[in-house]
């Protein structure tokens, strides 16, 4: 993507709202015929990647994924329907929410598989972390996400410590 002037303005979550689709395959699936955990994670970090690219007009790379859980098993032949859309904005970073449901290509009824949250770094041109522009908040709905996501953010030090501390001690 290439880059002009840098765009500050504020923007709505349903601006930076992705939705894509996808049909689930054998390619995408165990020998029991439901989906591969990580090809659902794959459609996510894509979807989510998109979705701070249409809000900061720049790339973005995941920095963790803060929680993801696989709800429901979906087979082959399924329609996957992967949304994203950022919940709240920090410096360089955001919080993402991808909620992933599938349905039959005959119903238009979607079941639950799957919801993550990530949290992505805009990067500029020169490889380093570029400010974002400020995610408005306008409904009840926006105030209790960003209000998820300042708490996964806030407890994120510790879980890294915890989860890491022996891999990142330097000698």
């Amino acid at each position: 993507m290439e880059q002009t002037k840098r765009d500050t303005k504020a923007k709505s979550a349903a601006y930076s709202f992705v939705e894509n689709v996808e049909f689930l395959t054998q390619s995408h699936s165990y020998h029991d015929n439901t989906a591969f955990g990580g090809q659902l994670f794959a459609w996510m970090d894509n979807a989510v990647t998109i979705s701070v690219m249409k809000h900061s007009g720049v790339k973005a790379v995941t920095a963790s994924v803060d929680s993801l859980f696989f709800l429901k098993p979906v087979t082959i032949g399924f329609i996957v329907n992967i949304q994203a859309q950022i919940i709240a904005t920090f410096k360089s970073s955001c919080m993402v929410r991808s909620v992933v449901k599938a349905y039959p290509p005959k119903s238009d009824t979607q079941v639950l598989i799957a919801a993550g949250y990530f949290t992505m770094v805009a990067i500029g041109e020169d490889g380093k972390a570029q400010p974002l522009p400020p995610l408005e908040i306008s409904s009840e709905q926006d105030r209790r996400l960003q209000s998820i996501a300042e708490e996964l953010k806030a407890g994120r030090p510790a879980m890294r410590e915890w989860l890491l501390g022996d891999l990142l001690v330097t000698g």
